[in-house]
């Protein structure tokens, strides 16, 4: 049951084939009655969910599969995806300060292994991967802060890191350039000395180009890895914007069967910027369940490449019986969160948070 729970949060609102559920819940080992077997769990797991929180998650059924109807950003995952994209966002706009935040938060919604008690090989290839996910924020969050010159500080996390990423180049090359930067150079060689031994003794290899060079640079003193501290770019009306937010829902590769839809939604998107700049609305009406969501935001991610500003998702919950409705004010205060406004920042007052976003 929890890993039907866990494969269905992976794409909340997307339509979940059974024979995509039965593969991952059982890999290549299905009981003869599977399909019965997984009906079961979904009976289950709705029944468990009602009684846990009520009707504001719905998990519905069709012919065809499951949808778990759950807001994205309930689920940790997709707010860890969220934070890292605005993060990368940041960092490519040189605003290290405030992507180091971004990260650190990303990084504080893990409480633990992914999958955690959860058996399975699919289980066991997706959690390497977000473990991987994980791992690549930490890196970008070491970079930023060592581009804002806190070496210093990185040395005992990084100690850390490398006993959990022993011989992981990328981690021991932030350890000897925070070391070089804190002032330690011989501290920094010895530990390449080290590594380079392990590498050799162990697998018969030397050290990477990454580790090579950086050791060479070292020895010379090059300029380069001197500390320069980064700026900070604090949030204001005329420079808050980061140079493209983007907090659309993640994508599914189960999306099928609405090319027609999608063709005509981005087409005119495509005319309309041809014709000048009025902004385009497009309206996506049908019945609860049937993949409007899906549909908007694979649109949106289409033609997100038109809009340099930014692409965003909010859930205004107006039919959402599980969620009281946005009022115009929550919405603002949303929006302005997403362009990574500091909440002290934004006014109370609805006319001053409409000018704000307008700035």
């Amino acid at each position: 049951m929890r890993s039907v729970l866990a494969i269905l949060m992976l794409t909340p609102r997307t339509l979940v084939p059974t024979d995509v559920l039965i593969d991952r819940v059982w890999d290549t080992r299905p009981p003869a009655k599977a399909r019965e077997s997984l009906s079961v769990y979904i009976t289950r797991l709705r029944a468990a969910l009602r009684q846990a929180i009520g009707e504001s998650v719905r998990l519905t059924g069709r012919d065809s599969g499951y949808e778990l109807d759950v807001d994205p950003e309930t689920i940790d995952l997709h707010q860890f995806r969220r934070l890292r994209r605005q993060a990368d966002v940041l960092a490519a706009d040189s605003d290290c300060e405030r992507a180091v935040s971004l990260l650190g938060e990303a990084d504080r919604l893990w409480r633990g292994q992914a999958f955690a008690g959860i058996r399975g090989d699919w289980v066991a290839r997706m959690r390497d991967s977000l473990d991987e996910e994980r791992r690549a924020a930490i890196l970008k969050r070491i970079e930023c802060e060592l581009e804002l010159g806190r070496h210093a500080d990185l040395v005992g996390e990084l100690r850390h890191l490398l006993a959990q990423y022993p011989l992981d180049e990328a981690f021991i090359a932030h350890q000897m350039t925070a070391l070089y930067g804190s002032g330690r150079p011989g501290e920094a060689l010895s530990l390449y000395r080290d590594i380079r031994s392990c590498l050799v003794e162990e697998q018969g290899t030397e050290p990477g180009p990454l580790l090579a060079e950086l050791h060479q640079r070292i020895l010379r003193h090059d300029p380069g890895l001197a500390v320069r501290p980064g700026s900070l770019r604090q949030y204001s009306p005329h420079q808050g914007r980061v140079s493209r937010p983007d907090t659309l829902p993640p994508e599914t590769a189960e999306f099928v069967g609405r090319s027609a839809e999608l063709e005509l939604l981005t087409r005119q998107h495509g005319l309309s910027r041809e014709h000048g700049d009025t902004p385009q609305i497009s309206v996506i009406e049908g019945m609860a369940g049937v993949g409007k969501t899906t549909l908007a935001v694979h649109a949106a991610r289409a033609v997100a490449g038109q809009y340099p500003d930014g692409a965003f998702y909010l859930n205004l919950h107006t039919h959402d019986p599980g969620h009281p409705s946005l009022d115009a004010d929550e919405a603002l205060h949303r929006l302005l969160r997403m362009l990574t406004a500091p909440a002290t920042e934004i006014p109370d007052a609805f006319g001053e948070r409409a000018a704000l976003l307008r700035a």
